[in-house]
């Protein structure tokens, strides 16, 4: 997360004295970048310890995929916005999506090591394209009563 702010901006005092932010270099600019200094991943155990680790395999637009331990399960947590259109599996099983910190989702996860995967469908490009296709027909069905007309 970064933040631009000049020095005579609104943010810049409390940007400067947090331990949260720091000044990205260099700093000659008017403009000062201010960057998150501890970041969490997009993705992780809620519970953070030795007992739960989590491997990336694919970040793609449409799908998150990742290998998961854990010897006591827990609470697997996704930083994308909760959002119609995800769906998570766990092994190739469907799972519920939690909404959890009121934005994200999260998924409940047994013991053990698992695959689990998030993918997210648009029901929008098959409605759009209906009514692009339903659009183009009545326009040609407008454009030949209007030549059927004039001959």
């Amino acid at each position: 997360m970064n933040f631009i702010s000049s020095e005579n901006g609104p943010l810049y005092s409390r940007l400067s004295s947090s331990a949260h932010f720091r000044r990205v270099q260099p700093d000659d600019n008017y403009h000062k970048v201010f960057e998150y200094a501890n970041p969490r991943p997009a993705f992780g155990w809620e519970a953070q310890d030795a007992d739960h680790a989590v491997e990336l395999s694919e970040w793609r637009p449409e799908r998150r995929s990742f290998v998961v331990r854990s010897a006591s399960g827990g609470s697997f947590r996704l930083t994308e916005q909760f959002f119609p259109g995800w769906s998570a599996t766990i092994d190739n099983d469907q799972t519920a999506i939690q909404r959890c910190h009121e934005a994200f989702q999260c998924i409940a996860l047994p013991p053990g090591e698992h695959r689990v995967e998030f993918r997210y469908h648009s029901r929008w490009p098959v409605t759009g394209g209906v009514i692009s296709v339903c659009s183009l027909l009545l326009l040609l069905t407008l454009h030949c009563k209007v030549l059927y007309i004039r001959e």
